[in-house]
């Protein structure tokens, strides 16, 4: 028997579990202790369903996407956890078994989750249990060395918005809700043009920079900060979060002067900065990693319909 239940805090369990999960978020990076980023990680689950096994052996955690829901008008759902001791298959079939059974009594249709490349083991339970792959993400790291090149990109203003939502409209056209075949395609491109309003408005992110060439926005760029608290000196991580360039200006380092000024803007705040991109997108890892980013996870996008 397994113990599902609502919302927790710091729950003991759950704490013993992230501590041995090889891909609890930034531990590779060691940017702080263990016990801080368990602690970041189970604030940020304290709305999230979460099973446990009793032996304290392996834990799931999956929460409601509201936001989401409302644009596709279907009840959707994302798995952040799922994860047992020397990838038990066993115990990960039972884990996902409880999350589908729990997450179907609460009307859920459609759940993603992420999982890392090399949960081979994971991602071949999820594919046997529904889910099917719809992208792949690079996750890449940068940790500040020194100011970036000064780059011609200023502090969003209210009247690039339309430029900007245009281009947001088509920038984005590969992604994961486009690739799921059972989703709304107009949706799928609305769902970024929201997004990207929530940028420019405020409600999402921390800074818009935008390059003004001819008088007109020919890209822009959206940061965020992360905070990690924790009992040493508290940090925050800079996050670029969308990034987009006008087609007419393709090929005239744009997107360099972009990544640079987000750098810039970040490194006042943050000392690490992390981007993430499909692993097909080569054009964008190049930016990246000409920008001085490196790669450290690389994850697969899944999505499940539960019938």
């Amino acid at each position: 028997m397994f113990d599902s239940h609502l919302p927790v805090t710091r729950d003991p369990a759950l704490t013993d579990v992230l501590k041995d999960w090889p891909d609890l978020p930034y531990r590779t990076l060691k940017i702080a202790p263990l016990e801080t980023l368990v602690d970041r990680m189970s604030t940020g689950m304290e709305q999230h369903r979460i099973v446990l096994d009793p032996q304290g052996r392996g834990a799931a955690a999956w929460c409601h996407l509201p936001w989401d829901s409302g644009i596709f008008g279907v009840s959707m759902a994302r798995l952040d956890l799922i994860w047992a001791k020397e990838e038990d298959p066993d115990l990960l079939r039972h884990l996902l078994d409880k999350v589908i059974q729990d997450a179907r009594s609460e009307g859920v249709q459609h759940m993603a989750h992420r999982p890392e490349m090399a949960r081979q083991t994971t991602i071949h339970l999820l594919e046997d249990c529904g889910f099917r792959m719809v992208d792949s993400l690079h996750t890449l790291y940068y940790k500040v060395t020194e100011p970036k090149p000064a780059a011609q990109v200023r502090a969003y203003q209210p009247s690039d918005r339309d430029a900007i939502l245009a281009m947001a409209a088509t920038a984005f056209e590969r992604n994961r809700f486009a690739s799921d075949p059972h989703l709304d395609t107009h949706m799928a491109e609305e769902i970024y043009i929201r997004w990207t309003d929530n940028c420019l408005s405020g409600k999402r992110g921390d800074w818009v920079g935008v390059r003004i060439i001819d008088g007109e926005p020919a890209g822009f760029i959206t940061c965020l900060l992360q905070p990690i608290q924790g009992s040493h000196m508290p940090m925050s991580v800079g996050v670029i979060d969308l990034i987009a360039v006008n087609p007419k200006y393709h090929g005239r380092g744009v997107g360099m002067e972009l990544v640079h000024a987000a750098q810039n803007w970040m490194g006042v705040h943050s000392a690490l900065h992390t981007v993430g991109t499909r692993c097909d997108n080569f054009q964008a890892l190049s930016l990246y990693l000409k920008a001085g980013f490196r790669i450290y996870s690389s994850k697969v996008g899944m999505h499940a319909w539960l019938k």
